[in-house]
């Protein structure tokens, strides 16, 4: 595989540079791609600032807090990996703008945050409730766990996506304490919401498009699920 111009790389072009090189099957493949511009450096020369000597995983972690990862396709940092998430549509949108647009006082909902789950380990979830008062004053690009009330995540298609959003970032979520998860799959049309009880999430409330979600203390409100879509279906 040929290298890329060491300029373009400087320029924070990752997504673009990802593509010159070729990533042609889908999820992972932009990873790999990012990894092999790393692995690419010349000697004695430095990638948007990092060390040529610092290791792949280290260099692709220093690139995600320099600002240099491709963020325009809601890039996440999963394992050290950067996993871009291609453009969904709205039927995937529409759960997390809902909370954001119906969550009431004292508290908001926010969508696209990233979430400072561990170093290496930096999700954009599709939704996070937080109180108005915990708001970061500063302009961090990730939030810290610890602020969060609730995380919602709406399951895309494809199993490496469903495995991710119904196994791997509920792990993660409970090893910082989120204290509730809220999981909506457009694909079977339900939604499921899963409380932290001591390190594990248990689900104690489920439901289908259409019927109300109730958010559990401290927060206390419901979330209108009536005009959610399944995928390749009508609104519920």
């Amino acid at each position: 595989m040929a290298k890329l111009p060491l300029d373009a790389i400087d320029k924070g072009a990752l997504a673009e540079a990802a593509a010159v090189l070729g990533t042609r099957t889908p999820e992972g493949t932009v990873a790999a791609a990012l990894r092999e511009i790393v692995e690419c450096r010349e000697p004695g020369r430095a990638v948007a600032g990092v060390p040529e000597d610092l290791p792949a995983d280290t260099a692709l972690i220093r690139m995600w807090h320099k600002g240099d990862a491709p963020d325009g396709p809601r890039a996440e940092l999963l394992d050290g990996e950067i996993v871009p998430r291609p453009t969904p549509g709205h039927f995937h949108d529409l759960p997390g703008r809902t909370f954001v647009r119906h969550t009431p006082e004292p508290f908001e909902a926010w969508n696209g945050r990233g979430l400072l789950v561990a170093d290496d380990y930096r999700p954009r979830a599709d939704a996070v409730v937080i109180r108005s008062a915990d708001r970061p004053a500063g302009n961090e690009a990730d939030w810290p766990a610890r602020i969060v009330l609730a995380v919602v995540e709406t399951v895309s298609t494809t199993r490496t996506a469903i495995r991710r959003d119904r196994e791997d970032k509920r792990e993660r979520y409970a090893q910082v304490g989120i204290p509730v998860y809220v999981i909506v799959d457009p694909n079977d049309a339900t939604w499921h919401v899963l409380r932290l009880d001591g390190r594990h999430y248990v689900e104690t409330a489920k439901g289908v498009f259409g019927q109300d979600i109730p958010m559990p203390e401290p927060m206390r409100f419901t979330v209108r699920t009536a005009g959610w879509h399944p995928y390749g279906g009508k609104a519920a």
